[in-house]
């Protein structure tokens, strides 16, 4: 059973949270449309007006479908143009924090194109076919890249049994029943109260090392995460705001059928 358990930290965690859509490879923006709706005001908006109103905040984050390559080309766009009139760097998800020293190596010590994703380590949990063009853009656009996630000793950590996460906005009970009835919904072969309740925990944990690398920027800091790690209502805007609440922040969601009040910002990604 504890073998079982072990494996499930490993394969199961980093695709509970993540969403689905079907397999899109588009090869260029050229390739897709897209509308921009800003929820606060629900007016439809150009993507000129949108970067033009996301400027102004310390911490952009981005929900994505981590299968979904159209997000992908909409995130490298994004940066793009908020790269061009100021400084920013990226956080991404996909990386974890003990990576980080092979991602400076890289820069330091030069790479190439066909060998970063060797050089950084990185992870065959996320597709390289998708994310190596994202990665491969920070890097040749000489943007500073963040590893924003937990390592795998740590989640194992938290999973043996971690000293309960404080916060006050971020640790509610009825922030981490969403989370529990978001685990149970996206993986139906959990079924163990006590399992539920860890992954809950790791969930937990993840969005604040991901707040806590946000704050911790004297740039403007752009976010690459999974879908429910940037709603406003469960995930890191909440962590952010126990952590610092001099940030500003802004929430964006790329994926379909997102709720309103979830993110600040839906992409309609044709």
């Amino acid at each position: 059973m504890k073998l079982f358990m072990n494996k499930c930290i490993f394969l199961v965690v980093p695709f509970l949270f993540f969403g689905c859509s079907s397999l899109n490879t588009p090869n260029s923006l050229e390739q897709i449309t897209f509308n921009i709706i800003n929820n606060n005001t629900s007016k439809e908006i150009s993507f000129n007006e949108f970067i033009d109103e996301i400027l102004k905040y310390d911490i952009v984050l981005i929900g994505e479908e981590h299968n979904n390559h159209k997000h992908i080309l909409v995130e490298t766009k994004i940066i793009e143009a908020l790269n061009s009139k100021k400084d920013v760097e990226v956080v991404l998800e996909m990386m974890s924090v003990d990576k980080q020293i092979k991602i400076d190596n890289a820069k330091i010590n030069g790479y190439e194109n066909k060998n970063l994703l060797k050089e950084i380590d990185w992870s065959d949990s996320w597709d390289k076919s998708y994310y190596k063009r994202l990665v491969l853009f920070i890097f040749n656009s000489k943007i500073d890249l963040v590893a924003g996630n937990l390592s795998k000793s740590e989640i194992q950590t938290i999973f043996n049994g971690a000293y309960p996460l404080q916060g006050k906005a971020s640790t509610t009970f009825q922030v981490k029943e969403k989370i529990k009835d978001m685990i149970i919904d996206t993986s139906h072969k959990i079924d163990d109260t006590k399992t539920i309740d860890k992954f809950v925990q790791i969930q937990q944990y993840k969005d604040r090392r991901m707040a806590d690398k946000l704050v911790s920027s004297n740039k403007t800091a752009i976010l690459i995460a999974g879908k429910y790690h940037t709603r406003k209502d469960i995930g890191i805007p909440l962590h952010i705001e126990d952590f610092n609440k001099s940030k500003t922040f802004i929430s964006i969601g790329l994926q379909t059928n997102i709720k309103n009040e979830y993110v600040d910002y839906s992409f309609k990604i044709k």
